[in-house]
């Protein structure tokens, strides 16, 4: 159970600390200001979020579950996902513009592969839920098995 738990802890500090760099703490902003309560809000959501979907995913059978309820498990975690994603996006484009404005060239250079960085990295993700999407629903009975390892 341990497990379940460091593993939801491990995403969540993830997805903030992919935030605050994209807002430009340290770099652009010397404090979060108002914002941190938001920030530490969305945190808590998404950690709450995603440790009920852990625990229902690995200490019991998601399958056994009616549609229903994996929906509304899943659907939080996916949603505060792509909140997380808006956000930092967001906040990088201001980042970006502040650093422009301020004439740093080194940090624009860096925040600039960041960004790109992220991009490649939301498309990659993007690709990979089609690819699954398309492998579960053409393959209902699991006969391709020797694939199932790479969706897994």
């Amino acid at each position: 159970m341990w497990v379940v738990t460091f593993t939801a802890v491990k995403k969540t500090i993830a997805r903030l600390l992919l935030l605050v760099v994209s807002m430009g703490y340290g770099v652009v902003r010397p404090t979060l200001a108002g914002i941190t309560s938001k920030v530490l809000l969305l945190g808590l959501l998404y950690y709450l979020a995603s440790e009920a979907l852990e625990l229902v995913e690995h200490l019991g059978n998601i399958n056994d579950l009616s549609s229903k309820t994996q929906l509304f498990l899943v659907l939080p975690v996916a949603v505060l996902d792509g909140c997380f994603i808006v956000w930092i996006f967001s906040f990088l484009s201001k980042t970006l513009e502040n650093l422009q404005i301020r004439k740093s060239v080194a940090k624009l250079e860096l925040y600039q592969k960041f960004t790109n960085s992220l991009a490649v990295s939301v498309l990659l993700s993007v690709a990979w839920i089609g690819y699954e999407l398309y492998f579960n629903a053409t393959d209902p009975l699991s006969e391709l098995w020797q694939r199932a390892w790479i969706v897994l």
